[in-house]
């Protein structure tokens, strides 16, 4: 998340396929990743408890000392941002939602040129160093994936 005057809001990495967090999967965090926020679901992907989260966890509390109320929020058309308990929250917090038109976020979507694509790109260029290569004993898992994502 960016918003129009160049902040940025912490990470929320969503990676997390299961019922609970493992210790295991944050054992190459460093210091610098402390403001970093996970979650996880049933299938590893976005559901609705974990929008929910990012809302009232994450932007709501990152964004209410630096942005006049109301704030604006940009999203796609994924089920867990149209939940009566997301939009009521909003609501009730004076954040205004806009929603991109279906099927149209890969050519409106401001985040996934200028951000997510080069991201990706780095993100590509890390992995394929040598030490993740098939014949090296470092394999990408878990925990090698936030450190990597750090460095992009």
């Amino acid at each position: 998340m960016i918003s129009a005057a160049g902040y940025a809001l912490p990470l929320m990495i969503v990676i997390n396929k299961g019922s609970v967090q493992y210790k295991g999967w944050y054992t190459n965090l460093t210091a610098t990743m402390v403001d970093y926020h996970f979650s996880f679901s049933p299938n590893g992907w976005t559901v609705d408890a974990v929008a929910l989260k990012f809302l009232t966890e994450l932007f709501k509390p990152c964004t209410a000392s630096i942005v006049p109320i109301p704030r604006l929020l940009i999203l796609d058309g994924h089920g867990s941002h149209i939940t009566w308990e997301f939009v009521s929250f909003c609501k009730e917090k004076n954040i205004i939602l806009f929603w991109l038109p279906s099927h149209s976020t890969h050519l409106l979507q401001p985040l996934d040129v200028g951000i997510f694509s080069p991201l990706q790109y780095a993100y590509g260029r890390e992995v394929d160093k040598p030490e993740y290569s098939r014949d090296s004993e470092e394999r990408i898992n878990k925990s090698v994936f936030i450190p990597l994502l750090h460095n992009a």
